[in-house]
C-alpha cells in the first residue's frame, strides 16, 4: 500500500488517509490500514521519534499518536518489540566480544609490520591508544578576561582579599620589594 505525501488544509504534511474511506456519506475505517498505521507509529516511536514528529510524518493528529501509544495492546506489542531489539543488541555485543581478540591481533600485526604504510600504522596506533584511554584532548575550553585597572582598583582588590582572609599581612608588594632591592 504505497501512498504519496499529502499537504492537508491545516498545513500538516503526511502520507495519511487516516485509514478512512467515505462510504454513503459516513466514515468507515479500514482495519488493515489502521493496523498498518498503528504499527508505523510504534516503529517510529521505538526509533526515538517524538509524538509530534510522528503525527506530522503520518498526517494524523497528535492525539491519535498518543492514544495509540497508550493503548494496552500497543504497549504490550512495543514491549515485545523492545525485547527483540534488546536481544538483537545483545547478540551483536556477544559477536563483537567474540571477534575482539582477532581484531586486536590484526591491529597488532599491522602495527608491527614494517612494510605497511606509515599512515596506516599511525592510524592503528592512534586507535589502540584511544581505546586504551589515552585519547588526545578533543577540545580545550578557556576563557580570558582583559581589564585595565587603576592603582586604586588594584588596592581595593588587595584590601578585599585581606578582609576575606585570602592573603595574610605578610604579603609584600612587588613595588615595595623592588624599591628595597633596588
Amino acid at each position: 500500500m504505497s501512498m504519496s505525501m499529502n499537504v492537508f488544509e491545516d498545513g500538516r504534511e503526511g502520507k495519511g488517509t487516516r485509514g478512512r474511506v467515505p462510504t454513503n456519506g459516513s466514515r468507515k475505517y479500514q482495519v488493515k490500514a489502521i493496523w498498518n498505521q498503528h504499527h508505523e507509529i510504534m516503529r517510529l516511536s521505538l526509533c526515538g521519534w517524538k509524538q509530534a514528529d510522528i503525527a506530522r510524518h503520518l498526517g494524523v493528529s497528535e492525539a491519535m499518536v498518543t492514544y495509540t501509544l497508550n493503548s494496552e495492546i500497543v504497549r504490550k506489542q512495543m514491549a515485545i518489540m523492545r525485547g527483540a531489539r534488546d536481544a538483537e543488541a545483545l547478540d551483536v555485543a556477544i559477536e563483537i566480544k567474540r571477534l575482539a581478540p582477532l581484531a586486536l591481533k590484526r591491529l597488532e600485526e599491522v602495527l608491527s609490520d614494517e612494510t605497511a604504510q606509515a599512515r596506516l600504522r599511525v592510524e592503528v596506533a592512534k586507535d589502540l591508544l584511544d581505546r586504551a584511554g589515552y585519547a588526545p584532548v578533543k577540545q580545550i575550553e578557556g576563557k580570558m578576561l582583559n581589564m585595565h585597572l587603576t592603582a586604586e582598583d588594584i588596592e581595593d582588590i588587595k584590601n578585599r582579599a585581606k578582609a576575606a582572609g585570602m592573603i595574610s599581612n605578610n604579603v609584600v608588594d612587588k613595588q615595595v620589594y623592588e624599591e628595597i632591592e633596588g
